[in-house]
Parts: structure tokens; C-alpha cells; sequence
């Protein structure tokens, strides 16, 4: 394979690719379809007028529409910008500024500085009509960009991560390899194509493999179920906020009963295979957990019971796995070992091992779009600096011990960077600096230091202030409590406010107004 579209040229299309419901019934598209539709999207890109390296942005729900809007810019030696569908007005058309994206794929008519097409619109022809076979890959392609995927930005503008077809596709050879043995398998899709972990891990995996990917129709309990018992899939990519939301539903049914207490206690795989059958995961092979720490007693819980749980570690920047737990030798608590392919070196290391991950591989991305500095500052040597704390036990099993710049993880694994929020609050005259944590990574909470002049202004307008930011920003990122300090923040020389203290905080030591 040269480009990703070759992963759908296996020698039998016959076999369904993806599921999904629509009003109630089950729809199957197979390889075929999904190969011919895209080539269909395709030519009706062409004559609309979109190039070859064009950029064309998506924003739409997980469907099998989305795929084959993705393989379709492809197909067209195009740029993919995928944008989160839960990102809002604002964010997105900076992205779509940022990316210079000359249209937007999406379900509904925003209105935004760009051409649009809905993303349904293509599907109500014939897959047999007007068919023109559109094959613009190459051995040039493989080094060309495929995807932009953006990350928020320190400095309040996101940062375009470019990725190249031989950038993801080595991420597919590694992660098909370590699956290969298992047959085939069903996949069980709720995470956001917009990210590269759903993308790649899942997804692009699962067709290189001829596997069968279902897209859940939505991220409630009562349509959770209702899905897993009608596809019972075998493998299930999640985060660990739906991990946890498992456990703790399980902790407080075994607070009302010491029957099922005992149970758990004394016949944990008696549970585990009630359990499982009943919520339609009795054929899970595993679950696939990344995006966010996940807690030791978690995953330890969920071995007991016998539901496997494999954690991996990556990052945007590198397509993004770069390590993962062996199916047959998996350690709790860590995120595996690193894949075959890349290379990673642990700087600056202290008493106990942690140090500055750093990573080169074929995985690695290609830089920032339109952005030497930040290129410069991620690359050196052709090694990435992930900004992450992390350590390798004799086994050569690596641990991540926290993140370096204080990067929030969000309930659904989203990043969230302090700075970003942080700098929109300080552009207000009463504002003298700010800090943004979280104290259980699904809240985010400020600390406030109010300039002199404005000490004595109202609680309503700082709350004000607060609501102002809050409806710029996503949902995930929006700020829920409010702290106020009397004294500045400790800074370095270079006047760096100094983090270390948010590990130990304690808010009853400051004012709350929200």
C-alpha cells in the first residue's frame, strides 16, 4: 500500500465494512459500496472544481457517510481536515481560516466563509450512477499530506498536525499485525473520527483487516445497550470516562446489596460473565483504552471480572500509537510496549527513571501547518518531544507518569489546554493573571488574582467575565468554578507561573464564587 484508499482494494469487496442504523433498521455497506461511492463523491468534487491538494474540511457525526466523504478527498490526492462535531461556531471557522479549506462537508448549512456540502446529499444516487473510477494515488502519494488534524494551541490559535499516507499507514501495518491473529473481528464505533485514535486504531485498521465496523447512533445508556446486544462485537476502542462510568454503576449497586458484593468478591468471573451477557459484550475480546489515564484500580477491576482491558499511548503527532500492552502479556497500569517501528528515548531523567519522552519513527508527523516555531520547538532531531513524563520498567513496559505542561484531559478524552483558556480571561482589564486545573479531569475550575484597582468589583461580574469565555469556547473546556486568590502566582524568571503547586491544592484556602 502507497495511499490509504488501497485498503479498500482487497480482492473480495463482498463482505459488509460498516453497520448502522437508520430510523430503526440495520443498514450494511460492504467494501464494494464504500469503495464505489467515494469514487462517485469524488468526481462530483471534480466538477465543482475542487484540485488535487486541495483542502476540504469535514464536520459531521460518526457514519458511513464520513467515510466515504474521507476516502473520496483522498481518492483525489486532496488534504482531509476533520473538525470535531461538538466544536463550536467560533472554533470552527478558525480552523477552516487556518487550514485555508476551500469546503466544508457537513449535515447542515452553517453559513461559513467557504463552499459547503451536506453530507447526505451524495448518498440519494445510485451507486451505479454516473460511476467514473477515480484513482489519483501514486508511489509519489506516500509522502504526500493526507490528513490536518488541529490541536489547540498554547498561544490561543490551534496548531494543524500534518500527517502523511506513509504516516498513518505505518500505524495501520503495526496495529493489523498485532491483530491478524484473531480473525475476523467486529468493531464497536462511539469514539469521534475527527480524532486520530478513532481513525486509525479503529477504523482504517478494521478495513485493512476486511473487519466490520458498527457506528453507534448515539453515546446513551438505553442505545448503548440496545447496540452491543444487537452487534455483540468483539473489539470495543473506548476512553476511560465510559470505563468508568461502568465501574462506578457497578459501585453503587454493590453499596445496595451485599449479595452482589459477595458475588464480585468471592466469584469475579461468575459476575463478569453475567455481567457481560447482559449488556451485549459476552463475544468482547477486548477493550482498546487510550486518550486519557486510566486508574490501576480500574483496569484491575475490570481483569478480575474478565474483561480485558489494553491500554495504549499515543499522541496526534504520531498517528498516534506509538506504544500498546501485548494481547497475551498485558501489564496493568501501563501502556504497553513500544511498536516495532519507532524508536523512543526517555531524557532528563530523574531518581526514579521519569523522564521527557521523546519519539522517531515512519509515525511521526510532518510538522505544523503554517508553522515553523512550533514545528521547530516539537522536532528536534527528527525526534518528537511528546511533552510527557514517563518511564520503562526492566521489561521494557512504559509508564506515563503525568503530562509536563499540565495539559487537562477531558471526560471524553479531550485535550485541554490551560493557556488557551487562560489567555482569553487576561485580555480583561480586571483580570491580572489566571490559572486553570481541574481537580477530577471533568470539571475545570480558576484561580483568579484580580488586578489591585479591581479588587472590590462584584462576584456578578467576574461571573460575567466567566460566562463571556464560556460561550467561545467547547462545552468540554468551559469553566464550572471559581476561585480567587489575593496574592500572585510564583513565577519562574522568565515569568512563567509555576504549576507545581495545582498538584497539592486546596481550594477551601481561597475564595469560591461560582
Amino acid at each position: 500500500m502507497v495511499t490509504i484508499p488501497n485498503i479498500l482494494k482487497h480482492n473480495d469487496q463482498s463482505n459488509t465494512a460498516f453497520t448502522q442504523l437508520n430510523k430503526g433498521k440495520l443498514e450494511k455497506f460492504t467494501y464494494f459500496e464504500i469503495d464505489r461511492y467515494s469514487d462517485n463523491l469524488a468526481h462530483k468534487l471534480t466538477k465543482i472544481g475542487i484540485k488535487p491538494e486541495s483542502r476540504i474540511a469535514i464536520k459531521a457525526k460518526n457514519s458511513v457517510q464520513w467515510v466515504v466523504s474521507f476516502f473520496s478527498i483522498l481518492k483525489l490526492g486532496c488534504i482531509c481536515v476533520p473538525i470535531d462535531i461538538k466544536m463550536n461556531d467560533f472554533a470552527t471557522e478558525k480552523i477552516i481560516k487556518l487550514s485555508g479549506a476551500e469546503l466544508l462537508i457537513s449535515e447542515k448549512d452553517a453559513k461559513f466563509e467557504v463552499k459547503e456540502l451536506n453530507i447526505y446529499d451524495f448518498f440519494n444516487s445510485s451507486i451505479n450512477e454516473n460511476h467514473k473510477k477515480i484513482d489519483k494515488s501514486s508511489e509519489d502519494c506516500k509522502d504526500k499530506i493526507a490528513i490536518i488534524l488541529y490541536t489547540s494551541g498554547t498561544t490561543g490559535d490551534p496548531k494543524g498536525a500534518m500527517l502523511s499516507n506513509k504516516n498513518i499507514l505505518s500505524n495501520i501495518n503495526e496495529i493489523s499485525k498485532m491483530l491478524q491473529e484473531e480473525g475476523k473481528l467486529k468493531s464497536f464505533s462511539v469514539l469521534p473520527m475527527s480524532h486520530v485514535y478513532e481513525l486509525t486504531c479503529n477504523i482504517l485498521v478494521s478495513l485493512n483487516l476486511m473487519n466490520t465496523v458498527h457506528f453507534c447512533s448515539g453515546l446513551d445508556i438505553k442505545t448503548l445497550s440496545k447496540e452491543l446486544k444487537l452487534i455483540r462485537p468483539n473489539i470495543f476502542p473506548v476512553v476511560p470516562l465510559l470505563l468508568e462510568k461502568i465501574y462506578n454503576g457497578i459501585s453503587k449497586k454493590q453499596i445496595k446489596s451485599n449479595i452482589l458484593k459477595n458475588i464480585i468478591r468471592f466469584f469475579p468471573k461468575l459476575f463478569g460473565y453475567i455481567f457481560r451477557k447482559s449488556i451485549g459484550l459476552n463475544k468482547l475480546k477486548f477493550f482498546f483504552c487510550g486518550g486519557a489515564p486510566l486508574s490501576f484500580e480500574i483496569e484491575s477491576f475490570f481483569d478480575r471480572i474478565g474483561l480485558k482491558v489494553i491500554q495504549g499511548y499515543g499522541l496526534t503527532e504520531a498517528s498516534p500509537l506509538v506504544s500498546v500492552n501485548p494481547l497475551k502479556s498485558k501489564k496493568i497500569g501501563s501502556v504497553g510496549k513500544v511498536i516495532n517501528n519507532c524508536d523512543l528515548k526517555i531524557l532528563d531523567k530523574d531518581s526514579s527513571g521519569n523522564g521527557v519522552i521523546h519519539v522517531k519513527g515512519p509515525n511521526i508527523f510532518q510538522g505544523y501547518y503554517n508553522n515553523i516555531d512550533a514545528t521547530e520547538e516539537s522536532l528536534i532531531d527528527n525526534y518528537l518531544n511528546t511533552g510527557d513524563i514517563g518511564r520503562k520498567d526492566d521489561e521494557g513496559y512504559l509508564f506515563i507518569s503525568g503530562r509536563k505542561k499540565f495539559v487537562i484531559i477531558g471526560p471524553s478524552g479531550e485535550n485541554i489546554y490551560p493557556e488557551e483558556i487562560e489567555e482569553l480571561l487576561n485580555n480583561f482589564i480586571e483580570i491580572q493573571e489566571s490559572v486553570i486545573f481541574s481537580l477530577d479531569q471533568k470539571q475545570i475550575s480558576v484561580l483568579i488574582k484580580l488586578n489591585d484597582e479591581y479588587r472590590d468589583i462584584s462576584f456578578d461580574k467576574i461571573k460575567k467575565i466567566i460566562n463571556h469565555i464560556n460561550n467561545k469556547i467547547e462545552r468540554y473546556k468551559r469553566i464550572s468554578k471559581i476561585y480567587l486568590s489575593d496574592i500572585e502566582f510564583e513565577k519562574t524568571s522568565t515569568q512563567k507561573i509555576k504549576r507545581e503547586f495545582l498538584k497539592n491544592i486546596n481550594v477551601s484556602e481561597y475564595k469560591s464564587i461560582m
